[in-house]
């Protein structure tokens, strides 16, 4: 079977309108498929999304909520554990508000 990265990547962006069981088995031939700067990308589009949705604030304080939510974010609650529970599994979660603060600014 061969994969295409970009076709992984753009099925992957339209999750929500997939059957469940599709979108697990996108991520897992994501996880196993993809390059790791691939899977970069994958992990920090959902980690921006997922700030998009947190309220209004500058980047600062939505840094150090995403960082304090991927410490203790177990199981998907809401969209936004939601995405950095999908975000994880494509590469580790940052550890620092410093570092989601460059990703949510797309450096």
């Amino acid at each position: 079977m061969t994969t295409s990265p970009a076709l992984i990547t753009r099925l992957l962006d339209h999750a929500a309108a997939l059957p469940p069981d599709l979108v697990e088995q996108l991520q897992s031939l994501a996880a196993s498929k993809l390059s790791f700067t691939e899977r970069l990308k994958l992990r920090d589009e959902r980690i921006r999304r997922a700030a998009a949705l947190l309220p209004a604030g500058n980047i600062e304080r939505k840094a150090d909520r995403l960082a304090a939510l991927s410490r203790r974010c177990r199981r998907a609650t809401d969209e936004v554990s939601r995405l950095l529970l999908e975000a994880a599994r494509y590469a580790k979660l940052p550890k620092s508000p410093r570092h989601y603060r460059r990703i949510i600014e797309g450096f």
